[in-house]
């Protein structure tokens, strides 16, 4: 990390649809230091005919890290062969993200409600699997869905999985549109949880795009990397606030 607060790194979905070679060299020759890219778009490259060789050489020729990468679907509510082989296309998803040198992988809830023991159960299965792969899943929750909405549900999963220092996707717009906010008490019941990723999606004006920050968040556990997601040119009152909060966390040792 860099002695600023703060690396920028794109989240390569703002830039659709531009090729994701394309993504690399505009993110490396605008200044950024990583980039948080999807599996689908690494899907679509392979399928032109690319490989994963030289996507890292790309990287690497742009000066750009992975700092996480998008996304893990289908994990909680499958059952069955259909539960199999999500599991399997899991898996392939992390490899892909440990082959580009992601710290993480997004562990995406779906959209109708779930059981949170079942939750519990399967996140712990995508933790040890990725234990095996080299990359950590991170539970995210998302606000327009009807189950996996808040803060709170996320880390009640990602804590419910028993494994120490387990992480959580902390998307500010989330927080807002399940219900929840950004006040100081919001990130307050991490215990062996903490921010793998914070995401501030306070919407930029059209024409600009978002970036991928790395942050440190202390809990009263350990320290942890983290990443945060925010606008270029814009930040709301809102967003101010998370961040300071966010610094509160860190500086809390």
């Amino acid at each position: 990390m860099s002695g600023r607060p703060f690396v920028y790194c794109l989240n390569t979905s703002t830039i659709r649809p531009t090729p994701l070679l394309e993504k690399i060299k505009v993110a490396g020759n605008a200044g950024y230091e990583a980039i948080e890219p999807w599996n689908d778009e690494v899907d679509a490259y392979l399928a032109q005919g690319g490989s994963l060789f030289e996507l890292r050489s790309a990287l690497s020729d742009a000066g750009l890290k992975v700092v996480s990468m998008i996304a893990l679907h289908g994990w909680i509510n499958s059952d069955g062969l259909a539960h199999t082989r999500c599991l399997e296309d899991c898996r392939r998803r992390m490899d892909q993200a440990s082959f580009l040198g992601s710290p993480y992988i997004v562990a995406s809830p779906p959209r109708e409600a779930v059981d949170i023991p079942m939750a519990v159960t399967r996140f712990a299965e995508l933790l040890a699997m990725g234990k095996t792969a080299g990359v950590e899943p991170s539970m995210e929750f998302l606000g327009f869905v009807d189950g996996i909405k808040s803060v709170e549900s996320a880390l009640a999963i990602a804590e419910g999985s028993g494994v120490p220092g387990a992480t959580v996707v902390a998307d500010v717009f989330h927080m807002i549109r399940g219900g929840g906010g950004v006040d100081a008490n919001t990130p307050r019941p991490l215990s062996s949880a903490a921010f793998a990723i914070s995401v501030d999606t306070s919407y930029p004006r059209r024409g600009t795009s978002a970036v991928t920050i790395p942050i440190e968040c202390s809990t009263n556990m350990r320290m942890r990397s983290t990443f945060a997601v925010m606008p270029v040119t814009h930040r709301s009152r809102n967003t101010r606030q998370a961040f300071r909060n966010m610094s509160m966390l860190r500086n809390n040792r």
